[in-house]
């Protein structure tokens, strides 16, 4: 990607007992001075936000 890179992650995110994965893309630019120009973040959420509401309904 021109001016920057395209990174794949997994994050391990525990809620109470459970742990959930979360694949991810994040995409990064660099200006001129090799600084962080633009940075964005996505993944889907939608397990992990089930997860923490379920979590939430137990206490």
């Amino acid at each position: 990607m021109e001016g920057g890179f395209l990174n794949k992650w997994l994050a391990k995110i525990p809620v109470g007992k459970k742990v959930i994965e979360c694949i991810g893309v994040c995409f990064v630019q660099f200006d001129s001075r090799g600084k962080i120009r633009r940075n964005e973040v996505y993944f889907d959420r939608s397990e992990l936000i089930s997860e923490i509401y379920k979590y939430n309904k137990t206490k």
